[in-house]
């Protein structure tokens, strides 16, 4: 039996007495949830054109240990000295990714950017990190840092690719990255999924993995416009074949659940001691020089008031 027959079915009472709806059961696979998920991103596109400037495109990706034709899992094996099942690298990318945008958002108060999950042909999970900000050759290397020597999620050389464009150039980019989205996790192309393709989604839903996601304030740009209801809902109940399940009742004395809520992720936590002695030791060169100048430049001031 498929999610296709089933139903919510909702009873409440408005301004003209009892109220009964049924609502499709819609989950990330499905039609309506994909609509959505375009709409949000056209929106996205439209705040980009307003908003032009440099934007940074990262692409980042674990280890992959599990022996294939692909990979012969030695990487993983000399970095953390295992090989990494698919479960590990969904994991991992996962925990690394969080930790990765907490420190930007520390770093750089305000920072805006958006992710998407896309499956390589094995069916292992890689992200493409959309940042509208420009980074210096120090911050990237610092972040690559962080990513190969402090997570140990990938290789200093090829855990993290960046490429840096004008808004006008990365609209057309992100484009590609969402039609790649769309296709690879919802099977919206002519193509049938690949077995690496079947294999990613059937991870993504036993891992509970989000699919993208995006900053506070792109997400309050995404989200779809609420509509204010004159009814008050008294029971959701979940309807499949054969049986009937309530699912929320208003008198077990629960708020009616925010069905426009998104999971917030942008709760900071501190920066450890390592995470600010990696960032802080790419830019100390540069500060010493600075610092050099500075005296130098105050000495030859000196000299010349002397003469």
């Amino acid at each position: 039996m498929t999610t296709k027959n089933y139903e919510f079915r909702l009873t409440g009472t408005g301004p003209e007495g009892e109220v009964a709806i049924t609502l499709p059961y819609i989950h990330r696979w499905t039609g309506i949830y994909q609509k959505s998920v375009l709409a949000k991103f056209y929106a996205l596109e439209n705040w980009m054109k307003d908003n032009s400037g440099m934007v940074t495109m990262f692409t980042l990706t674990t280890y992959q240990g599990s022996k294939s034709r692909f990979n012969d899992g030695s990487f993983s094996r000399k970095a953390i000295g295992k090989d990494l099942a698919i479960e590990d690298c969904f994991n991992l990318l996962k925990e690394s990714r969080g930790k990765l945008l907490n420190v930007l958002r520390n770093r750089y108060k305000g920072i805006n950017y958006v992710w998407v999950l896309e499956p390589h042909e094995t069916g292992y999970p890689h992200c493409h990190l959309i940042v509208f900000r420009e980074f210096t050759e120090d911050e990237q290397t610092a972040i690559k840092q962080l990513w190969s020597e402090k997570y140990r999620a990938g290789s200093f050389d090829r855990g993290i690719d960046v490429t840096s464009k004008k808004t006008d150039e990365s609209i057309h980019s992100i484009r590609n990255y969402l039609m790649k989205y769309m296709t690879k996790q919802f099977g919206t192309g002519d193509e049938p999924w690949t077995d690496g393709e079947l294999l990613f989604n059937a991870m993504v839903w036993a891992s509970c993995t989000r699919m993208w996601g995006a900053s506070k304030e792109l997400t309050a740009i995404m989200q779809r416009p609420t509509k204010e209801s004159e009814v008050t809902w008294d029971t959701v109940e979940l309807v499949i074949p054969g049986a009937r399940y309530t699912v929320w009742s208003r008198n077990d004395g629960t708020i009616f659940p925010d069905l426009n809520r998104e999971i917030d992720e942008d709760d900071l936590t501190l920066e450890g001691e390592v995470t600010k002695w990696i960032w802080e030791r790419e830019f100390w060169a540069e500060r010493v020089w600075r610092e050099q100048c500075k005296i130098q430049s105050e000495w030859s001031r000196s000299k010349r008031t002397a003469i």
